[in-house]
């Protein structure tokens, strides 16, 4: 027969399973020198957050080029190359339901019966999803971008320069949840799943006519050049539900058995002053 000592359960059990000490890690390599005519620099970085929720974490690699070349006396050139890649791993903390449904991980945490622990899911609580369900679910974003700046700069003559610059910017983001059955959110539907991406790209093309001159205590600057920007972009978001299984996370949007909702858009964009 059970006693009282039975159900003396931790009432904290279930913060324990989604809290953490979040650990920072912050790496950054620095490379620099010059050589006759010559200048350079070379960075690279990672960086690694993990959230105080289990299940959340953002990560993200960089690196970065700078180099510059005096070829004249009259004649410089240099660029400028970087590129990142992160990656997001997001845990749902928010509920926008008074009542059973859409919970959250910090509500369910906070409402799930502390008599059952992680060990005893084969009775799960019907009321609220286990809480380490959301910690677990995948929720992602991914960027990635990639920026170059070159340029060209002839003197003139002294105090004059023309300055021709061209550069190139491009980003990518991508995103992918899934609500399975152990969820609220998926539990009636058969699962749930999001999937979306945007990108966009830029080519910027400036000449420039530099001019800064000093007499004695005057100085004399001016500046005056054109601009060319030529932009597309591009977005498209997806989300079904129905799906004969959880095992796919819902990355194959094509078993899903209804949809819910697609849109998608497409835009230019050119400008000269």
């Amino acid at each position: 027969m059970q006693g009282p000592d039975d159900f003396n359960n931790d009432p904290y059990y279930w913060q324990d399973q989604i809290f953490r000490t979040g650990v920072t890690h912050d790496l950054n390599l620095n490379i620099a020198g010059q050589t006759k005519g010559y200048d350079y620099a070379i960075s690279g970085g990672y960086l690694n957050q993990e959230g105080i929720v289990e299940g959340s974490d953002y990560t993200r690699y960089t690196i970065k080029l700078n180099l510059n070349r005096q070829v004249k006396d009259w004649l410089k050139v240099g660029t400028s190359i970087s590129g990142s890649f992160a990656n997001s791993s997001i845990v749902k903390t928010a509920t926008n339901n008074q009542n059973n449904g859409t919970e959250g991980i910090i509500r369910s945490a906070l409402t799930y019966p502390a008599t059952q622990t992680q060990d005893d899911l084969d009775n799960e609580y019907s009321m609220v999803a286990v809480p380490t369900r959301y910690a677990d679910a995948l929720n992602e974003n991914r960027n990635i971008s990639f920026r170059t700046s070159n340029y060209l700069n002839i003197t003139l003559t002294k105090g004059l320069i023309f300055r021709t610059v061209l550069g190139y910017n491009y980003t990518h983001n991508d995103a992918n949840k899934y609500w399975p059955r152990t969820m609220a959110e998926g539990k009636y539907v058969n699962g749930k799943s999001y999937g979306g991406d945007n990108w966009r790209s830029s080519l910027v093309f400036d000449n420039l006519l530099m001019f800064n001159q000093t007499w004695g205590k005057h100085n004399v600057s001016a500046t005056a050049g054109t601009s060319w920007e030529a932009s597309s972009n591009y977005n498209k978001v997806v989300t079904v539900q129905g799906f004969g299984t959880d095992a796919t996370n819902g990355w194959l949007l094509q078993d899903a058995s209804e949809m819910l909702s697609a849109t998608s858009g497409k835009g230019t964009h050119v400008c000269f002053h």
